[in-house]
């Protein structure tokens, strides 16, 4: 139900052009492994619990999720910044 739409181009501008074929396939896998589970773990859950508390769960993941990739942009920034500090200015 929750999918990031961006996830391929991220992985893609990540990846080393030589391995993306390789990393596409696994990234495919993991995500068909994850439509595939779900309804299971969710079903599970559900068969103990109410809908309302899986909605819950739902979002506490998505938060939890947006939370790591907030976190990931500010450390690729800073990676970024520490990249460019670290170069030397030629000048013709």
């Amino acid at each position: 139900m929750i999918l990031s739409i961006s996830a391929t181009p991220y992985i893609v501008n990540h990846t080393p052009a030589s391995h993306r074929g390789r990393i596409g396939l696994i990234i495919s896998i993991i995500i068909g492994t994850g439509q595939s589970l779900d309804p299971i773990v969710m079903g599970q859950i559900l068969s103990y619990s109410s809908i309302k508390s899986g909605w819950i769960i739902t979002g506490l993941v998505a938060v939890v999720t947006a939370v790591l990739m907030f976190l990931l942009e500010k450390y690729e920034v800073k990676l970024e910044k520490k990249k460019i500090k670290n170069q030397k200015i030629i000048i013709f």
